[in-house]
């Protein structure tokens, strides 16, 4: 399989620990996208999702406002090197049960791979080796 950088998208929308949650739901909204990269100094230091701001924030009646980024993120973020292949990349979000992977070159946030790049990169292999037979 083809190495990540070829997949993945290199424009990585971020936060900052500090910013405000409705903040990040609003640059998420704007940019149609599901996750934030938390950094600082171009490292990643975290994730925050829909699903947190869901499970966080909505269910819990808590102000979006008044609650900041490193509040809710994962902070413990998993991440992989920009010349690992889609399959190490597919397998450690498939073991980790995660979606979205922040890829890293030489310790600084270069792009982030999606399940939905993975499968896009399957489909493509796929006819690749349908127009070989």
């Amino acid at each position: 399989m083809e190495k990540i950088e070829v997949w993945m998208s290199k424009k990585v929308m971020t936060a900052t620990k500090n910013q405000y949650v409705n903040s990040a739901a609003k640059l998420m909204a704007k940019n149609d996208i599901s996750s934030l990269v938390v950094v600082e100094s171009k490292k990643p230091l975290g994730i925050i999702t829909e699903r947190d701001i869901i499970k966080k924030i909505v269910a819990q009646d808590r102000d979006p406002a008044k609650v900041k980024v490193k509040d809710i993120a994962t902070m413990k973020v998993v991440t992989i090197n920009s010349d690992e292949s889609t399959a190490q990349a597919s397998n450690l979000m498939a073991l980790g049960k995660i979606k979205q992977l922040p890829v890293l070159k030489g310790g600084k946030l270069v792009g982030i791979i999606t399940s939905t790049d993975i499968m896009r990169a399957i489909r493509v292999m796929k006819e690749d080796l349908l127009k070989i037979c």
